[in-house]
C-alpha cells in the first residue's frame, strides 16, 4: 500500500512493501526514478540485512551455510505502518523477524524505517534493534535513484554537460576519489583513483561499464547533482561506504547515490558472517541508528 506525507510544497510517497520511497516531488518536479523495468524496476529500496552480494550467494553462521540473495530480503517484504504524525509530515514503518526470515537469517530483530519532511528535505532514518539473546550481525543501506538523464558521451568542460555530480567532505570539494569495482557481483581488489575538478564527477557510459563505483572509508558525506550548472538535488550522510551506480550499457536516465553501512563480499573472502568487511554487530537489546537526507 502506498502512503503520502506532505509539507511546505514537498510530497513524498512511500510503499509499505519494502518501506520504499517511490516518489519525491516539489513544484511539479519528480526527483525519484519511476522504476521502469526496462532499466531498473525499483526506486529507492532499503538494503537489509545485507548490502550487495554474498560470495557464492550464501553466508556462514556458526558453521551453517545460509543462501541469501543480493541486498537481503527487506526490500521485498511488507512493512507495517506504525505511526503517522498529526501534521502528516512524518511516517514510520516497521519490520520484525518471522518464521520466514528466521529460516534464512537466524536472528530476531526489529527494523524501523522513518521518513520526515522538513524545510526542503526528506530525512530517512533507520533503527535496527537486536531483540535476540545473542549477537546480531547485519548490514543496512540506501539505494535511492534520482532522475538524471545524462548523456552517454561527456565533455571535459563542465559547462557542456547538462548533468554532473559534485562530491564533498566536511564542506570541501574532493580532488579525487578511490573507487573499488565489482567483479561477478563481489568486490575485486582493483582500486582506481579518479581525479576530480572542484569535486565534479561527470557520469557517462564508460564510468559504469564495470557496475557500481564503491568508495570506502567515508570518502565523501555529500553528493550534489547539478543540472545546467545549477544544483537541483543533494544527498548527505555519514556512512563508511558509498556506492554510485547506473545500469551498465543502458544509458539509463537516472543515477543512484547510495549510503552503505556494509558492503558486498570481497572476491577473496572466506570467513563467517562476523568476519565480513563493514559488518555491524549489536548486543542483545541494543539499537543501531543511521540516516541520510535528500534536499531538493
Amino acid at each position: 500500500m502506498e502512503y503520502e506525507i506532505r509539507k511546505d510544497g514537498i510530497t513524498a510517497k512511500i510503499n509499505s512493501k519494502g518501506a520504499e520511497l517511490v516518489s519525491l516531488e516539489k513544484n511539479g518536479r519528480e526527483y525519484i526514478w519511476e522504476g521502469d523495468s526496462k532499466y531498473w524496476g525499483r526506486h529507492a529500496p532499503v538494503l537489509f540485512p545485507f548490502v550487495g552480494s554474498l560470495k557464492c550467494g550464501s553466508f556462514t553462521y556458526e558453521k551453517e551455510i545460509f543462501p541469501m540473495g543480493q541486498h537481503g530480503f527487506a526490500r521485498d517484504m511488507e512493512f507495517s505502518r506504525k505511526k503517522v504524525s498529526k501534521d502528516n509530515d512524518k511516517i514510520t514503518f516497521e519490520l520484525t523477524d518471522s518464521e520466514e526470515t528466521y529460516s534464512k537469517y537466524p536472528f530476531h530483530f526489529k527494523l524501523t524505517n522513518k521518513y520526515a519532511l522538513s524545510g526542503n528535505s526528506l530525512l530517512t532514518e533507520w533503527d535496527v534493534t537486536n531483540t535476540d539473546e545473542k549477537l546480531l550481525y547485519f548490514s543496512i543501506g540506501g539505494h535511492p535513484a534520482f532522475n538524471c538523464p545524462f548523456a552517454p558521451e561527456k565533455s571535459k568542460k563542465l559547462s557542456e554537460n547538462k548533468y554532473y555530480l559534485k562530491l564533498s567532505k566536511d564542506g570541501e570539494y574532493l580532488k579525487e576519489i578511490n573507487a573499488r569495482y565489482l567483479e561477478d557481483g563481489v568486490v575485486s581488489d582493483r582500486i582506481e583513483t579518479i581525479k576530480l575538478k572542484k569535486g565534479a564527477l561527470i557520469p557517462d557510459r564508460e564510468l559504469f561499464k564495470d557496475d557500481a563505483l564503491i568508495m570506502e572509508n567515508c570518502q565523501f558525506d555529500k553528493a550534489s547533482i547539478y543540472e545546467d550548472g545549477e544544483k537541483y538535488l543533494s544527498i548527505s550522510f555519514k556512512a563508511p561506504v558509498a556506492g554510485i551506480w547506473s545500469p551498465a550499457g543502458k544509458d539509463a536516465p537516472f543515477i543512484c547515490v547510495e549510503p552503505w553501512f556494509g558492503r558486498a563480499d570481497a572476491a577473496s573472502f572466506d570467513g563467517e558472517l562476523k568476519d565480513r568487511a563493514y559488518e555491524n554487530m549489536l548486543y542483545p537489546g541494543g539499537t543501531f541508528k543511521a540516516s541520510y537526507r535528500i534536499t531538493v
